[in-house]
């Protein structure tokens, strides 16, 4: 099993804020989950937004000034690439699905940190970042109507590394499912030291996603040391 710290580290600062992810990194997390919305006019922001707006797949209503004085610790990703060391790597939860090619273009003109990956519920966008950055990790949502048997296919028929699922839907017929196809799984969110004890036992090969790192740490001082990557996918 191995950590990756959600949002930052929201447990331990506001979300997606440079506090949470300077505090994630403390506790040398696989991933740093991060999510990327952007703004009506255009600025890619560290924002998670509501459910139905990441279904949709839209930009935010708000511009980032507006944005910005609802929340003052919001990050642009412009930011947070020109502020990362490239220590931990990130795994970049996509909202805002119908600007991916905009993204694209700007992650290749700041650069990607080394070793990140991606994740959203919409299969075309995540084909495309795919296609873009083949040497990163992409891991396909599972939605909640659509349970996780959709997104197990999806990442097997489009060549996703895996799945991102909710800890509700963990159970031994999705884990053998990706066991079989050699797909990953990370499963959010998990918080309480008796959920990542069980998640342990009986899903030991889970990269397990928190918003206490800290607590995670206080469990399990050291992950495995497995490698993920597009080509190296152990499970």
């Amino acid at each position: 099993m191995s950590l990756v710290s959600h949002r930052g580290a929201a447990g331990l600062a506001h979300e997606n804020s440079w506090k949470a992810i300077s505090l994630a990194k403390k506790y040398n997390p696989i991933f740093i989950e991060v999510d990327v919305h952007r703004t009506s006019d255009g600025v890619f922001v560290m924002y998670h937004g509501d459910i139905k707006q990441t279904y949709n797949g839209n930009d935010r209503p708000e511009t980032y000034d507006q944005l910005k004085k609802e929340i003052p610790s919001l990050l642009t990703l412009e930011e947070l690439l020109t502020k990362d060391d490239q220590g931990v790597p990130f795994m970049f939860d996509i909202k805002c699905a119908d600007s991916v090619y905009d993204l694209i273009t700007f992650l290749r003109i700041h650069s990607l940190p080394k070793g990140s990956g991606f994740t959203t519920p919409h299969e075309s966008s995540l084909d495309a970042l795919k296609k873009a950055f083949p040497d990163s990790i992409t891991l396909i949502s599972q939605k909640y109507q659509a349970g996780p048997i959709r997104a197990i296919e999806l990442a097997r028929d489009r060549g996703f590394s895996g799945i991102s699922l909710n800890k509700w839907w963990l159970g031994p017929l999705p884990y053998l499912m990706c066991k079989f196809y050699k797909k990953q799984i990370m499963v959010y969110t998990i918080n309480h030291k008796l959920w990542m004890r069980f998640a342990q036992k009986l899903y030991p090969n889970i990269m397990l996603c928190t918003n206490y790192p800290d607590i995670y740490r206080s469990v399990y001082s050291q992950d495995d040391k497995r490698i993920y990557s597009k080509t190296n996918v152990k499970i």
